[in-house]
């Protein structure tokens, strides 16, 4: 659920290790106490190559209604030398420009939480794909 409702300071870190957490068949949480798998979906996307801030504003507006939450960690065009934060909750898209990647190798990495079922994991690919900048 904080990962789904959280509106507060991204942590990357944490998203990941909570994610891994929760999808590697281990070690699950101790207030958890059934699956989620058939009720919610993660989807997850990666790319070393920079995005347009503008791009990805305008892919998660469009963003299916099935998608509950996505957070990310973003390498911009923009700010290349900054981490660009993602922030969606429902049609409410915020990007704010954070600290340096300093010794961190820039990179993106996104989460999307949903519908299971709710969404074309291919589709959403493609949205974020199509952010890549020139």
């Amino acid at each position: 659920m904080e990962i789904l409702l959280s509106a507060g300071r991204f942590d990357a870190a944490r998203l990941q290790e909570h994610v891994h957490h929760h999808h590697d068949g281990h070690n699950h949480d101790e207030r958890c106490d059934h699956d989620h798998a058939d009720r919610f979906t993660a989807f997850s996307y990666e790319s070393a190559k920079p995005l347009a801030l503008d791009a990805l504003r305008s892919a998660a507006r469009k963003l299916p209604a099935s998608i509950y939450r996505c957070k990310g960690v973003i390498h911009s065009v923009d700010e290349p030398s900054r981490r660009a934060v993602l922030q969606v909750v429902g049609k409410r898209v915020d990007i704010s420009i954070e600290n340096e990647w300093g010794e961190l190798r820039p990179s993106t990495r996104i989460v999307a939480i949903g519908a299971a079922g709710g969404f074309d994991a291919k589709a959403l690919e493609d949205a974020f794909a199509s952010c890549i900048a020139a």
